[in-house]
This record gives C-alpha cells, structure tokens and sequence, in this order.
C-alpha cells in the first residue's frame, strides 16, 4: 500500500509464499521484498527513511479488498526489535 500527500509512505505486509494474506499473526517477519519465501515479509518506510535490516511481527487486524482487488482498507499492529510498544494502524484508501 503506498500513501501520498504531504509525505510519502510505503507499506509492505507479506504472508509466506503461495499463501495469501489474510487476518492473523505473522511472526518471525523479516524485510520484504528480501524475505525467505518461506516466513512473512514486513516493510515500513517513508520520505527516504526505512530499515535496512529489519524483523518483527505483525498481525492483520482488518483486511479489505475493493471491486478491483486492491487493498481497500488495512489495519496491522506491528513491533520489532527495541519496541516498547506494538504499533497498530488503521490505513483507509479514499
């Protein structure tokens, strides 16, 4: 999912390979797109910034996909290493 406006945001959640994703735990997330196609693949970055090295977990809250198949509306809680706290989103395409 990307997100433009006044900054930019790009969003990867990732179920393993040949699975789909749907509302769950996924644990053990490394960073997409250079995650094991057997574990999840995790990606959070924005205006220039991210993790170069990156674990963690995220479990999918909500999930919904519009008419044409594209995420519609996503809601993950995420945390990785040196976290106090997991970080839950609520991403709404307009």
């Amino acid at each position: 999912m990307r997100l433009n406006g006044p900054s930019f945001w790009s969003l990867d959640f990732t179920a393993p390979h040949g699975r789909r994703l749907v509302i769950g735990n996924y644990g053990s997330a490394t960073r997409y797109p250079f995650n094991s196609p057997a574990i999840p693949g995790l990606d959070v970055s924005g205006d220039g910034g991210g993790c170069n090295t990156l674990t963690g977990w995220f479990e999918v809250v909500e999930y919904q996909l519009d008419s044409n198949g594209q995420v519609a509306k996503l809601a993950p809680k995420m945390a990785g290493p040196g976290a106090a706290a997991a970080r839950f989103l609520i991403l709404t395409k307009l």
